[in-house]
């Protein structure tokens, strides 16, 4: 049997996010930590308690650069915009797995694609994370 998941509070993200760049990485990395350890009901019964999701409002990176909508030109300090020059679209895994979250939600055989997808996501967080420790 699978530990329990303790999500991620709002008001702990919105710390990390007011706390630094490198507080807000981190945030956003447990966040898809989280995400990708998840079974699918856990998942799923967190979403409808609104104890987790995959927009904006759970991303302390979000939180802390993006203006008053995406894109805004706050993002263009976010380090994933930085490394990717398109914000969280383009080579940055986010909108893949943003689309096979939403299809989760109805459809059990799109889970391993969401997981998959979660996984990229995290793999370019912690890569960005790395860099920013080497200084690059």
């Amino acid at each position: 049997m699978t530990k329990e998941i303790k999500w991620l509070a709002i008001a702990e993200i919105k710390r990390a996010a007011a706390k630094s760049r490198k507080a807000a990485l981190e945030c956003s990395i447990e966040h898809w930590r989280q995400l990708v350890a998840a079974p699918r009901k856990e998942l799923l019964d967190a979403d409808a308690l609104m104890l987790v999701t995959v927009d904006e409002d759970y991303c302390a990176l979000c939180s802390r650069y993006m203006g008053l909508e995406c894109n805004s030109a706050d993002c263009t300090r976010c380090p994933v915009a930085r490394k990717y020059h398109e914000y969280c679209r383009g080579d940055f895994g986010y909108v893949k797995a943003l689309k096979e979250y939403s299809r989760t939600i109805t459809e059990a055989s799109a889970f391993r694609r969401w997981r998959t997808a979660a996984k990229k996501v995290l793999r370019q967080l912690t890569e960005i994370a790395e860099e920013l420790k080497k200084g690059k």
